[in-house]
């Protein structure tokens, strides 16, 4: 990442936390605690890992959940596994699917997303190779 790249990501991370509500910083934890603990899951059970519950939130802090997997580095996976733990627990139930490059695509990178979640991220030119259910 460039030194202009870095400068706008935390300029954008300090807006986001001045206009935060305790209900987003709440959120802001438990994605933070969800991920730390998701990290050391995937290492060790791999796609058995599990993400703990969220506190009871309204649905409209998952824009600081968003935030803060993406301000700490979230993988595709973990940001997918902590998405639908979210969304689970406010009634919307996503599968999870990984993906690899379509035959004939010239690179192989695997891909995570929620189907239905956000279609413009849905998994375009992407052969799906594993789907999970929420659980």
């Amino acid at each position: 990442m460039t030194r202009t790249a870095a400068s706008a990501r935390l300029r954008g991370s300090l807006r986001l936390v001045r206009s935060a509500t305790w209900l987003d910083l709440r959120a802001a934890w438990w994605t933070a605690r969800g991920l730390r603990s998701l990290r050391s899951q995937l290492r060790e059970q791999g796609l058995d890992a599990r993400v703990t519950p969220p506190p009871q939130l309204p649905d409209s802090a998952l824009p600081a959940v968003s935030a803060t997997a993406r301000c700490l580095g979230a993988t595709c996976l973990e940001r997918s596994l902590l998405l639908q733990e979210w969304l689970l627990a406010h009634g919307r139930r996503h599968t999870l699917i990984i993906g690899v490059p379509s035959p004939g695509e010239p690179s192989f990178i695997a891909h995570a997303w929620l189907e239905g979640h956000d279609p413009a991220a849905d998994g375009l030119g992407f052969a799906q190779l594993v789907r999970l259910d929420p659980r």
